[in-house]
């Protein structure tokens, strides 16, 4: 089942790609690389600019795109794409303060993540602004806070990997020329996905575990003609 899934996806792209393909004479590849950065944290002190004790929450998350993709109409692209995401997200509950007035925690939970996505994307531009929607026919997750989520083997060991019917992400952006064929990417991204496998075994009482995010993004995009 979850193969048939993937190959539909897969063929659904190609088949718009083929009927589009004699409607259009003039090509254009574009190359695209584009990154984000987010952090944040929340902390507790006994007055503003007080000693800084152990945090609540702290999340930092680095993140980089590539996407290829190939003009096949006057306002459809299709192309693919590759995304990797390496973070750490922790959280814990305030228990006190120290004799030195610095917080502390308990139930400390979390620890570093990484996620690789790649699969078939279809873009629809009008000058510079464009709309697309990917397909993540490939979804990898390493994830250290997830112990909790076991397979039918029992085991929380491995990574775990994307339901093939949800793993989808939407972005909309802009591009700004700076010159004839470079221009400044700016996407906003929202992608949601849901795990029901780890090490390649369905997880325990068939749980299924959903994520949903949205990420700005800041890159090039460069133009070319074959």
């Amino acid at each position: 089942m979850n193969f048939t899934h993937k190959v539909l996806a897969v063929c659904i792209f190609l088949i718009l790609g083929q009927c589009a393909f004699a409607q259009e004479n003039e090509k254009a590849f574009t190359v695209e690389l584009a990154g984000t950065f987010t952090h944040f944290e929340q902390q507790i002190k006994t007055e503003i600019g007080g000693v800084k004790g152990e945090l609540l929450t702290a999340d930092t998350e680095l993140g980089i795109q590539v996407v290829g993709t190939y003009k096949v109409w006057e306002f459809i692209h299709l192309g693919w794409y590759f995304q990797y995401d390496n973070g750490n997200r922790e959280n814990a509950q305030f228990s006190g303060f120290d004799s030195a007035g610095a917080a502390q925690v308990v139930n400390l939970q979390g620890g570093a993540y990484n996620e690789f996505w790649t699969g078939p994307l279809i873009r629809a531009q009008y000058k510079q602004a464009f709309l697309e929607v990917g397909y993540g026919l490939v979804g990898i997750r390493n994830d250290d806070a997830r112990e909790d989520l076991v397979n039918t083997n029992g085991s929380n060991e491995g990574s775990l990997s994307t339901d093939p019917s949800v793993a989808w992400l939407i972005g909309l952006g802009a591009q700004v020329n700076i010159c004839e064929n470079l221009s400044l990417l700016v996407k906003a991204q929202y992608r949601v996905r849901y795990y029901n496998q780890r090490d390649g075994e369905e997880l325990q009482n068939k749980a299924v575990h959903g994520t949903q995010n949205f990420t700005p993004l800041v890159g090039l995009s460069y133009k070319f003609q074959p």
